[in-house]
């Protein structure tokens, strides 16, 4: 018999949904994981960053996924799983890879599961348009097996420490400039940006 569990958020996980037995994420039928949600190149997804002022954290590109979970968790938007992905249209080479905004998670044996856009991701898409800033056209749709492992640590956004060798300098909303001096200094300090500009008010350098 065909067996399917669709996941639905943003409410925390009731395993319940899932298996009256399961207790963690970890106790769920082993099942191959089916996932839906929103495409953004990774230019779309910078934009949205900057949008959001999500600090990148200094991480490569390719794990832009990191940072974005980090702010999404810190906001409780549970309903919301981000994942660096390839697009799955293969042999187009005019496809950027990006990353993809889970809103679905699903457990099935069906071979090809047929995942429709529901109330609850387009709320998320809502916000993605009206929030974040995203042209409707730079959304795309998306159900894919989960190949490139993303639900490795859970199906909800979980706080995290990763950093990289690169920081996009955080800038306060009072859109002051940052001397060159001071990014001297930022870069030889190996603080986060606003970490730093707070450590410069305490030093009479900055006005927060």
């Amino acid at each position: 018999m065909l067996h399917q569990t669709n996941i639905f958020l943003p409410q925390p996980l009731n395993v319940s949904l899932v298996t009256s037995t399961a207790k963690t994420f970890t106790e769920l039928p082993k099942m191959p994981m089916f996932v839906a949600g929103y495409f953004l190149t990774f230019a779309t997804a910078r934009a949205l960053m900057h949008k959001l002022q999500i600090d990148d954290r200094g991480v490569e590109i390719e794990r832009i996924e990191y940072p974005i979970n980090n702010w999404l968790a810190e906001r409780g938007k549970c309903n919301i799983l981000a994942g660096a992905i390839g697009h799955p249209i293969t042999g187009d080479p005019s496809r950027e890879d990006g990353i993809l905004l889970m809103t679905q998670f699903i457990l099935t044996s069906q071979p090809n599961p047929a995942v429709k856009e529901g109330d609850r991701d387009l709320l998320v898409k809502e916000w993605l348009i009206n929030e974040g800033g995203v042209n409707p056209d730079d959304l795309e749709w998306m159900s894919l097996w989960d190949d490139f492992n993303l639900t490795r640590n859970g199906i909800s956004p979980r706080r995290n420490e990763v950093r990289g060798h690169r920081t996009v300098p955080f800038v306060p909303p009072s859109s002051k400039t940052v001397s060159a001096e001071q990014l001297k200094r930022w870069m030889a300090s190996g603080l986060d940006m606003k970490d730093f500009l707070i450590d410069e008010a305490k030093h009479g350098r900055w006005t927060l």
